[in-house]
């Protein structure tokens, strides 16, 4: 299960408000990429993040954290 934070009192949570901001931000992330994987079916929908997302997902996730090494280019000059 998830840790939890409180923002009406964050000692009172598991995680620390960084932590909880840095897990949205993921959230929101994966979000975008949510999709209904049988496109129908009779008996709801069947909601995921396809394998062929995950490059994007990954790359996204990376700029959103700011986890990024500087380009190559400025290591050379």
């Amino acid at each position: 299960m998830a840790k939890w934070y409180c923002s009406s009192d964050p000692a009172e949570g598991q995680i620390s408000e960084v932590d909880h901001n840095t897990r949205r931000a993921i959230e929101r992330i994966l979000e975008r990429y949510t999709k209904d994987m049988e496109n129908y079916s009779y008996y709801g929908c069947n909601m995921g993040v396809s394998e062929n997302d995950y490059d994007d997902i990954a790359e996204d996730i990376m700029t959103e954290l700011e986890l990024w090494e500087s380009d190559k280019d400025d290591k050379d000059e």
